[in-house]
């Protein structure tokens, strides 16, 4: 059942490449379906409430996957910039996403409310975006730090 690969390492570098934009793909297709059909659909979030649940233990395990090999994103490095602009790129999606399924599927006789209800969430999904990437965005400072000085040993 188990036998040894009959691949070389190029073939298995492909093989992982292919992979990597397959699980992005699905990753990101899930979530914009799950977007869509709320809002267009007006699903409710019991009828989605599984694909939800393998988005999100996806998003936490990779997230964990990639912070404890110490690493960040392929184009920035962990810090207040960087957590300040993924904070505010999130916050935007979300506040579009959000703001959008309640008021197309909900009819809004007090627009103020709506309105306040929406700038109280933007304050609260920022502030936990953005202190929730100081803090792993120190984390995975630490881990590379670590990683370095055993790598630095070993030559």
């Amino acid at each position: 059942m188990f036998k040894k690969a009959k691949i070389d390492e190029r073939e298995k570098m492909e093989m992982y490449k292919i992979e990597h934009y397959a699980f992005w793909f699905l990753y990101w297709a899930l979530l914009i379906s799950m977007v869509i059909q709320m809002i267009f659909f007006d699903i409710t979030f019991k009828s989605i409430a599984g694909e939800w649940i393998v988005f999100v233990v996806t998003s936490i395990c990779i997230s964990i996957a990639y912070a404890k090999g110490g690493h960040y994103d392929y184009i920035s490095t962990p810090g207040i910039k960087s957590s300040f602009i993924y904070a505010l790129i999130t916050t935007i999606i979300y506040d579009l996403v959000v703001g959008s399924y309640f008021y197309l599927n909900h009819n809004y006789y007090n627009i103020t409310g709506f309105i306040l209800t929406m700038l109280f969430q933007t304050i609260l999904i920022f502030t936990l975006i953005i202190v929730v990437l100081l803090i792993v965005g120190n984390y995975i400072k630490k881990k590379r730090k670590k990683l370095e000085d055993e790598y630095e040993e070993i030559d």
